[in-house]
């Protein structure tokens, strides 16, 4: 962790960091979801399927990170 970056576990206690950690691994999870229908009707399409980028996963694997949480 460099000085620019906040540690989300100083501001919040276990309770409220395990709603937040349930919280965000459900919303990856429907991100995830999304990511998977927009591929495969693009797929389907024959179009360029979307990145993972675009469904924001990484930010939200960024999130889990920093209240101490594994990614994905």
């Amino acid at each position: 962790m460099d000085d620019t970056t906040i540690d989300l576990r100083a501001f919040v206690g276990a309770t409220e960091r395990r709603l937040l950690i349930r919280g965000l691994q459900a919303l990856r999870r429907e991100r995830t979801a999304a990511w998977k229908v927009a591929s495969e009707i693009a797929d389907d399409e024959g179009r360029r399927s979307p990145g993972e980028s675009e469904f924001g996963l990484q930010e939200v694997d960024a999130l889990l990170r920093r209240v101490g949480a594994g990614a994905g």
